[in-house]
């Protein structure tokens, strides 16, 4: 396939390009910031010369059309947005980022009548914890207590809208805190900060010590969207994701345990959302489940981040790798 992914050089956009180009794919990389970003992180010079790169904003319709022409592209990710600070700070600018750019990117589908679009959206949609399940159904109502969640619920009322009204097929997930080595930006960065701090022995406190979150490492999601771009189509068009389950408190007190040179600082505090999400319907329909455990994944960041950093390995951290590169 030649699949162009919006947002590409970011930090779920990197993993998935990576991934894309690994299982035989040839992508087109589509974002504002085709370097300094994530994609210079997680892939060799070389790889990124085999990929094909356009600089443009997702704001941009026409340069979206002519960038998917110009480069035979036949499928569609998008990633990109803007993350829950930076919406709430400029609700203006979020909404041309977010739902606009969201928009443009099915109105290229929907013109060109390309073969999929995979998207994400977030558990921001259902905001406070204190009006929903727990677990949260596939099906609850939204209830967004951020500018982010709002703009996310708003896409995805418009992705059922070009499916009933134009035909686009897509698929969407709801993303809880995604992390890992290359996060650079929004509010689950706290927790790869705390990831990187910790490899680095480095002291650093930890708010939201009580918060019990969803730890849904990078890999999968990347290989969840990637499954997703060429699945057949699914009985629905949007669904929640689980991994696993750990309180903030726990996962740096995993982090000393194996770092015995870092020093978090945990306090007291929790996150108003929901990251208990009821993913029974993704596992059912569209046979996936992620492979990383939350402490697999903790210390597969923080050996990568030694790594980087040319640091010496500590015993028992080391890179897990579920997906071969084959």
């Amino acid at each position: 396939m030649r699949p162009m992914v919006i947002g590409g050089a970011g930090f779920i956009g990197a993993y998935v390009v990576r991934t894309l180009q690994e299982q035989g794919h040839d992508p087109v990389v589509y974002d504002t910031a085709l370097s300094g970003n994530t994609l210079d992180m997680v892939m060799s010079p070389s790889d990124i010369q085999k990929l094909t790169l356009v600089g443009g904003d997702v704001t941009d319709l026409p340069h979206i059309i002519r960038a998917v022409q110009e480069n035979d592209v036949d499928s569609l990710i998008h990633l990109a947005y803007w993350q829950i600070p930076a919406s709430n700070y400029n609700p203006a600018q979020a909404t041309e980022i977010n739902a606009v750019g969201f928009n443009n990117t099915l109105e290229v589908m929907a013109s060109l009548n390309l073969q999929r679009l995979v998207w994400i959206s977030s558990n921001a949609v259902f905001g406070s914890p204190d009006y929903q399940e727990d677990p949260v159904p596939n099906d609850a109502f939204h209830n967004p207590n951020t500018v982010y969640g709002a703009l996310k619920a708003l896409n995805e009322y418009m992705a059922g809208h070009y499916y009933r009204e134009r035909g686009v097929d897509s698929i969407g997930f709801r993303l809880c805190l995604v992390y890992g080595f290359g996060r650079l930006r929004g509010a689950s960065t706290f927790a790869s900060d705390m990831i990187v701090q910790a490899a680095l022995g480095n002291s650093i406190e930890v708010d939201t010590g009580d918060a019990e979150v969803d730890w849904y490492y990078v890999e999968d999601a990347a290989h969840l969207i990637t499954h997703a771009l060429t699945a057949p189509s699914p009985p629905r068009c949007l669904y929640n994701t689980h991994s696993d389950m750990l309180t903030v408190r726990e996962a740096a007190n995993y982090l000393m345990e194996i770092l015995p040179e870092a020093e978090l600082e945990v306090k007291t505090g929790s996150i108003p959302a929901n990251w208990n999400l009821d993913a029974s319907l993704l596992e059912e329909e569209l046979g996936f489940e992620p492979k990383y455990t939350a402490h697999e994944g903790l210390r597969t960041t923080a050996a990568m981040v030694r790594q980087r950093q040319g640091l010496d390995p500590v015993e028992g951290v080391d890179v897990v790798e579920h997906y071969s590169s084959g």
